[in-house]
C-alpha cells in the first residue's frame, strides 16, 4: 500500500536513575493521526487512523567491576499503546544485551541493533523522521535483496558484537549471528551472518561510515545463495542545519538491489526547537538475471516542534 500520510503526534520520555546500580529507566510514547490514500486497493479514497509510532520502554545501566572494567546491560520492549493487545500485540522484545566494557572497547551479547543497519540508516535525516512509514531506501535495498521485509534485520538476536574505543574520531565494530533454530538462520553450522563496520566523526560535524555484511539464510537442508551487502553514509550535522547521504548495494545470487537516501534539515527558533526536514530516496530491485528493474521512490517532508527536552509534536507527509 502506497501511503500519502499526514501525521500529528506528541511524544515524551521519562528517565529515572538509581545511583548505586547506575541504572536508568527510559521510555517513549508516540502517537499520531494518519490520513492514508488507498491507492493500491483501487478506490483511491483516503481513510483516517490513529496509530502508535514505536512506543517503547526500557532499562539500561552498568556495574563497576574494578580494574577499569564495567558490566553493561540494556533491555528494551516495544508496545502498541494505542490499541493495546486487542490484536494480540503485547510487549515485544526489541533489545536485550549484556556486555563487558573497558579501555579495550566493549563486547556485547544478546539481541542487538544490527551494526550494518546502524551504518546505513542511523543518524541519517530519514532516520530522524518520527513516523514509522518513512522508510530508508538504502535499508530497503539491503533487506529486499536478501528476500526479507524492510526492517527485518534492524535488530538481530543470537548476536555477539565488539565495539572499539574511539581513536581521534575513528571507531569500528564487528558482529556475528549464530542461531541453529530460527527458520532463516539454520544453514551454517556456526556463524550464519557476520558484519564489519567503521566510522569517522569530526568535531565540526562531518562524519562518514562504511560497512559490509555477509551470510547464508535458509533452512538447514536448503542450498541458498550467499547474501552480501555493502553500504556507506556521509553527512554533516550541526544544531542549525545538516545534510546526509546513504547508499547500499545488496545481492543474493542473481537477486540484486541498490538504494540511496538524500536528506536535509533546517532548525530555527529558541534553542533551535523548530525543525524542517526533507528526504528523498529510491531503490532498484532486480529479482532475477535479465529481469526488468523495479524502481521504488520514497520521499518525506516534515516539521517538528520541541516543546521541552523530552516532548515534541510533528507533522509529516510522504
Amino acid at each position: 500500500m502506497k501511503k500519502g500520510l499526514l501525521a500529528v503526534a506528541v511524544a515524551g520520555a521519562l528517565t529515572m536513575g538509581a545511583a548505586q546500580a547506575e541504572t536508568s529507566i527510559y521510555g517513549s510514547i508516540r502517537y499520531d493521526y494518519n490520513n492514508i490514500k488507498q491507492e493500491i486497493s483501487g478506490d483511491g479514497e483516503r481513510v483516517s487512523d490513529l496509530q502508535d509510532q514505536g512506543s517503547r520502554i526500557g532499562i539500561k545501566g552498568s556495574e563497576d567491576l574494578g580494574n577499569g572494567l564495567a558490566l553493561v546491560f540494556k533491555a528494551e520492549f516495544g508496545f502498541n499503546g494505542m490499541e493495546g493487545d486487542k490484536n494480540g500485540d503485547g510487549f515485544k522484545n526489541r533489545l536485550a544485551m549484556i556486555g563487558l566494557a573497558g579501555d579495550f572497547g566493549t563486547f556485547a551479547v544478546g539481541r542487538l541493533d544490527n551494526p550494518f543497519k546502524q551504518t546505513i540508516v542511523d543518524g541519517s535525516v530519514i532516520d530522524d523522521f518520527n513516523s514509522t512509514w518513512s522508510n530508508s531506501s538504502a535499508n530497503a535495498a539491503f533487506n529486499q535483496a536478501w528476500n526479507l521485509e524492510n526492517g527485518d534485520l534492524d535488530r538481530v538476536g543470537n548476536a555477539l558484537a565488539y565495539i572499539s574505543p574511539e581513536f581521534s574520531g575513528f571507531s569500528a565494530n564487528a558482529a556475528i549471528i549464530m542461531d541453529d533454530k530460527a527458520g532463516n538462520f539454520q544453514k551454517e553450522k556456526h556463524v550464519d551472518v557476520w558484519t564489519l563496520n567503521a566510522q569517522y566523526q569530526h568535531e565540526l560535524g562531518f562524519y562518514g561510515k562504511a560497512g559490509y555484511i555477509q551470510g547464508k539464510l535458509g533452512p538447514r537442508n536448503s542450498d541458498p545463495d550467499k547474501s552480501k551487502a555493502w553500504g556507506a553514509q556521509l553527512g554533516y550535522k550541526q544544531d542549525q542545519f545538516g545534510a546526509t547521504f546513504a547508499y547500499a548495494d545488496s545481492k543474493t545470487g542473481d537477486r540484486k538491489d541498490k538504494g540511496w537516501d538524500l536528506g536535509g534539515y533546517f532548525a530555527f527558533g529558541n534553542d533551535y526547537a523548530s525543525t524542517i526536514r526533507v528526504s528523498y530516496g529510491q531503490d532498484k530491485l532486480r529479482e532475477t538475471a535479465g529481469a526488468e528493474k523495479q524502481k521504488t521512490k520514497r520521499w518525506a517532508l516534515g516539521f517538528q516542534q520541541d516543546l521541552s527536552e523530552r516532548t515534541r509534536v510533528w507533522v509529516e507527509y510522504g
